[in-house]
């Protein structure tokens, strides 16, 4: 069998959670010599060629040197001979082969006005490739939900959850320093957040929380952010003058985990997400406890209710925090080993091979 992933959300200007799935399911289901599989980019050209050097993939070919979009899919089948497409983006081919559609998460539709989209429009744009596709797959059992709602179940719908980077699961050595490339002293005290600064991140939750406590008087945060986060940005930082925000934008991964590892604990107040990366790359680095909205697939991930607060509460938030802060070691690894476990289910191979035996499921071995 031959499979065919739509890697075009690699090449994104801002990088999300999406763009680090498709990469570890890519490299992942490429590793073994039985599993043929082909990549096809809407869009790319020397900056996708240019970014490969160096890289070796198993079973997998390019056409030339060029790649234009508007080569036909009937071209890409017949030198793959592809079974099946993996639809990442928002693009579906006309093609014979099975077709799965990933959509991550119905947030545009959930939350128009946060997400500053017309809600007409971009309803019209999944459903002509919900319409399209043969089967479709989502991060959670929340996301399936959504896709439900919004669209009806008149096509069968598979769960497979994102596949977390291996780097998340090793233990940093301690003589590996990072604090020259972020310019934070992580030996400090500190509460950690990332993400897309974006409202419904809700990142002056964050800050509020560290304004309201005693132990801790910074609060670091990672992602992308263009001219609208930069104003969200300073709002909060004005609104909050007493403590240290600081936004060190998109970071290496080795970075984000000696992050994770470092924090005193790792928030996501997050108003809805379609699965919440950050919370297992937390978990699976080992560092300090997580602290979460009960909301969404977040609520799925996080089974502790330590661990998660009630999404509308700030004072519940700020109570969850204050408990977590005031643990003692050994009450502390206890979490740390509890959430390893729960994180080693979202290991990007087992989250492959769960995408195969659906693929298989479906189309034959």
């Amino acid at each position: 069998m031959k499979i065919i992933i739509d890697i075009s959300p690699l090449f994104w200007k801002f990088p999300s959670g999406i763009s680090f799935h498709v990469n570890s399911l890519f490299d992942e289901l490429i590793r073994n010599d039985k599993r043929k599989v082909g990549f096809y980019g809407v869009n790319l050209g020397a900056r996708f060629f240019s970014s490969i050097k160096g890289r070796s993939f198993k079973g997998f070919w390019f056409p030339s040197k060029k790649f234009f979009p508007n080569l036909s899919y009937d071209y890409i089948k017949k030198i793959f001979k592809a079974d099946v497409f993996i639809a990442t983006n928002h693009f579906i081919p006309k093609t014979e082969a099975v077709t799965f559609y990933y959509i991550y998460d119905c947030i545009k539709l959930k939350y128009p006005k946060e997400m500053n989209c017309e809600y007409d429009v971009e309803y019209d744009r999944i459903v002509n490739l919900y319409t399209r596709a043969d089967y479709i797959l989502t991060n959670s059992e929340s996301a399936r939900k959504d896709v439900i709602k919004f669209f009806g179940d008149s096509k069968k719908i598979y769960v497979c959850p994102v596949g977390i980077d291996e780097i998340f699961y090793t233990k940093t050595a301690d003589k590996v320093s990072v604090e020259k490339d972020i310019s934070v002293d992580l030996e400090q005290p500190f509460i950690y957040t990332c993400g897309v600064m974006q409202a419904r991140k809700r990142f002056d939750w964050s800050a509020w929380l560290v304004n309201e406590l005693e132990t801790v008087n910074t609060l670091v945060i990672s992602g992308a952010i263009n001219d609208e986060g930069r104003l969200f940005l300073k709002k909060i930082q004005k609104q909050f003058p007493s403590i240290s925000i600081v936004h060190i934008g998109l970071i290496r991964r080795d970075i984000q985990k000696r992050l994770y590892e470092k924090c005193k604990l790792f928030v996501f107040p997050s108003l809805y997400e379609g699965f919440g990366m950050p919370i297992v790359e937390a978990m699976a680095a080992g560092g300090g406890p997580v602290l979460c909205s009960d909301t969404s697939s977040m609520s799925e991930i996080v089974i502790s209710t330590r661990q998660k607060f009630l999404v509308e509460s700030k004072q519940d938030f700020f109570n969850k925090a204050e408990h977590l802060l005031s643990l003692n070691n050994t009450e502390v690894q206890a979490i740390k080993n509890k959430n390893m476990q729960v994180a080693l289910k979202f290991s990007t191979p087992s989250v492959a091979n769960k995408l195969e035996k659906i693929i298989y499921d479906v189309v034959g071995e």
